[in-house]
């Protein structure tokens, strides 16, 4: 049984993939590849059976990783991780889409983790304090010991919810704010938050990859 599921789904994604290609040549001059489908199809086939055998401890499988990509075909990427073992159990995907999406060779990168010491950021003068509106800065980052939004539980939103509403609570004075959770507010609220940039949008292509689980439930900001 598990091997037939299995070839179903290889089925599915080449018939797909070949489909969105398909539909890609009848309109080349509004329709373009996204990453993923260029980088899929030149795997070879034994190269795409033996990523679909493989699963993270998480359970995620390349077709978790991918699913945004078969829904979504005039998106540019659509290849995002389940879990943080996917970019390495499934690299000869990964990598070659990271490294043609940022323009980098992944081979070459030095990682260090040294943002340098904040004492020594200068103010910046008032001249220039002027001409500023907003600033707006993200940044992104995995929790140890949990999946990707992708795999999720509403049980394990919950918890880091709690996890991350502690911290905020110790953090210094002067960079406490008000805590609220997206559940407690309102359309209105929201709406007012987002269009001064303050409150995050979510991607229709991210549907497909579980956001929609926690797009009013299990999101907080902090002002």
């Amino acid at each position: 049984m598990l091997l037939l599921r299995d070839n179903l789904i290889f089925i599915r994604l080449s018939i797909s993939m070949i489909n969105i290609e398909r539909e890609n040549s009848r309109n080349q001059e509004t329709k373009k590849k996204s990453l993923t489908q260029k980088y899929f199809l030149w795997l070879q086939p034994c190269e795409i059976w033996c990523l679909m055998r493989k699963k993270t401890q998480f359970n995620s499988t390349l077709y978790d990783c991918i699913q945004s990509a078969l829904e979504n075909s005039d998106t540019i990427s659509g290849l995002y991780a389940s879990d943080g073992d996917c970019y390495e159990l499934f690299r000869s995907l990964f990598w070659p889409i990271i490294m043609d999406y940022h323009k980098i060779n992944i081979q070459n990168l030095i990682f260090k983790h040294d943002f340098g010491d904040y004492h020594h950021i200068e103010d910046l003068s008032s001249e220039l304090n002027k001409q500023i509106l907003s600033i707006h800065i993200r940044i992104n980052r995995s929790i140890q010991g949990y999946p990707m939004m992708r795999k999720l539980t509403i049980d394990q939103l919950l918890e880091i919810e709690e996890r991350i509403r502690n911290t905020l609570e110790n953090i210094d004075q002067d960079l406490q704010g008000e805590y609220h959770s997206l559940k407690d507010m309102n359309e209105i609220d929201q709406a007012k938050l987002r269009e001064k940039s303050i409150l995050f949008q979510v991607s229709t292509f991210l549907k497909e990859y579980n956001f929609h689980l926690s797009t009013h439930r299990n999101r907080q900001i902090v002002i």
